[in-house]
C-alpha cells in the first residue's frame, strides 16, 4: 500500500519538479523577398536569446496566405530544431497597415465616382434617345411645322 502511496505521490507532484517548457512569441520583419511567376518567398530573420532546456518559439502577425509545406527554420549555435509546426490563429485578426488602410479607403472613394460617373452616363444616354425619339415626332414622310404643333 505504501508504494501505491508512494507511485501516487510522483504522479501528482512530479510536474511541479519537472522542467517547464517555456514559450516565447516573435514578431518578426521582412527582410528579403523573390516574386516568382504564381507565388513568393520570403525571408525573415531574428535573433533570439534561449536559456538552455526546450522552448517553444511562436511567430506571430505572419501573412495567413503561407503555404503550410514550405515553412523552414534555420538555427545557428548549439541550438537543436525538434519540429516545425503552422498553424492558423483564427481568434485574433491580423491588423493592417496604415498603409493598406490609405490605400483600401483610396479604393472605396474611387468606386463610389466610379458609380457618379456610370449615373452620370446614363444619364446622357436617356437624353440622347429621348432628343433621337423628338426628331422623329412628325413622322419619317412628313416634315414637322409649326402649325402642325399647335
Amino acid at each position: 500500500m505504501k508504494v501505491l502511496y508512494l507511485i501516487l505521490f510522483c504522479l501528482i507532484f512530479g510536474n511541479i519538479f519537472g522542467q517547464e517548457i517555456t514559450e516565447k512569441e516573435i514578431k518578426t520583419e521582412v527582410n528579403e523577398v523573390t516574386v516568382f511567376i504564381d507565388k513568393a518567398q520570403v525571408a525573415r530573420q531574428k535573433t533570439v536569446e534561449l536559456s538552455p532546456g526546450i522552448a517553444i518559439l511562436k511567430f506571430t502577425n505572419l501573412s495567413p496566405f503561407i503555404d503550410s509545406k514550405s515553412v523552414q527554420v534555420k538555427a545557428n549555435g548549439d541550438v537543436t530544431v525538434l519540429a516545425v509546426n503552422h498553424q492558423q490563429n483564427f481568434v485574433n485578426k491580423l491588423e493592417k497597415s496604415e498603409e493598406v488602410k490609405k490605400t483600401e479607403s483610396k479604393l472605396v472613394d474611387l468606386n463610389g465616382q466610379i458609380k457618379l460617373e456610370e449615373t452620370y452616363l446614363s444619364i446622357l444616354k436617356e437624353e440622347l434617345t429621348f432628343l433621337n425619339d423628338n426628331r422623329i415626332i412628325g413622322g419619317k414622310i412628313n416634315e414637322l411645322n409649326i402649325s402642325t404643333l399647335t
